[in-house]
């Protein structure tokens, strides 16, 4: 599992909203099916808050 701190709710969504995009680029360009992955913010417990 990979993370990034991020000062608020709303900039941890803007960044995962980004990251989602380029995942599925790359996934397009490389022929990959991605479909079955899924990006969680989480607090610093471990605790999803988006899915």
């Amino acid at each position: 599992m990979e993370g990034t701190e991020l000062p608020s709710l709303e900039q941890a969504r803007e960044e995962a909203t980004e990251d989602a995009r380029a995942l599925m680029s790359d996934a397009i360009l490389l022929g990959q099916d991605i479909s079955s992955r899924r990006l969680e913010i989480c607090n610093e417990a471990g605790d999803a808050l988006l899915i």
